[in-house]
This record gives structure tokens, sequence and C-alpha cells, in this order.
């Protein structure tokens, strides 16, 4: 992929637009209304009427990536139904990914190192302030990893509701 496409997933739009609903519930019947049916006669222009207007949607929403990276998969097209949380997008990022295999590192040696030193703790051959230190590396590396985590899954891009996809735009 080249620069231009890679740089493309920030300014991505992919706009995600709500006609309707799909609940799955059952409408609630209540007691029939009573109507007056009228008869309508017929026209001189064969019974239609034509109107001007716009249709606009209930809510619109512009999805970008909220990392640079390579598309390596775009899930939609015009005018698909989404369902919330779907994921329509996903973004391979190379810096994402690497911090993430660093934060897993990292976490493995702070675990690593919290083993040896509870044991050395529980003897009570270290200090207290030593064994504060281990169990805050222990936190940060753990706080890191779930960071990367989160990185990682901001890669898919998802349908923040269930609708229509109005307008795929990548470059």
């Amino acid at each position: 992929m080249t620069l231009n496409e890679i740089l493309a997933v920030t300014a991505a739009t992919v706009a995600v637009c709500s006609c309707g609903t799909h609940s799955g519930k059952e409408a609630v019947h209540s007691d029939p209304i009573p109507v007056k049916v009228l008869e309508i006669p017929a026209t001189e222009n064969g019974g239609s009427v034509t109107y001007i207007g716009n249709v606009e949607p209930e809510k619109s929403k512009i999805l970008t990536a909220k990392y640079s990276g390579t598309l390596t998969s775009l899930n939609v097209k015009q005018g698909s139904y989404v369902r919330k949380g779907q994921v329509i997008a996903q973004i391979e990022s190379q810096s994402v990914k690497s911090t993430s295999d660093m934060a897993l590192a990292t976490l493995n040696q702070a675990e690593d190192g919290y083993e040896r030193a509870r044991k050395v703790h529980e003897s009570g051959s270290i200090t207290e302030a030593k064994w504060v230190e281990v169990e805050t590396q222990l936190a940060q590396a753990r706080a890191a990893a779930e960071m990367a985590d989160k990185a990682l899954e901001d890669c898919k891009i998802k349908a923040p509701y269930s609708g229509y996809i109005a307008d795929v735009a990548v470059s």
C-alpha cells in the first residue's frame, strides 16, 4: 500500500445513517379505531402526484480511524445495513503493534520480577520499600498492557449504532 492509502484511513469517512430501527419487538395492538373511507376520483395526470423534497436521516456519523496504518479490510459498501458494534473496517498500524508487543514484554518481565520478589519478601529478606517498588512496576506494566490492548481494539472501526452506510470514502 502507498503512503496515500495508509494516510487515507485517518481521512476515511464512513457515514452511517439510521433510517429507522430494527428492534425486533412486535407492535402493541389496541382496540380498532373506526375510520371513514372516501372515494378519490381519477385525475387527468393518471393519479400520480409529484412532490419535491429531501430525505434526511435521523442521525449520521462520520467515522475515521484513530490511528494511521494500512487498511486491511473494508467490510461494507454504500447502502449496506450494519448493526451496532459491527466491524466496518480494520486498520493495521505498525506503531500500535510495536507498542503492544513492547507492553506485553514489559508485563511478562514485571510479573516474573514480582514472583521472584514475592518469595524473597515472604522470607523477610527484602525491604518494604523495595517490595512496594516491585508492586508498582507490576501495576504500571498491567496498565500499559491494557492501554496497548485498547489501541489494538481501536484499529477496528465499528458501527456506533445500527443503520445504513450512506457513503464510503477511502483515498
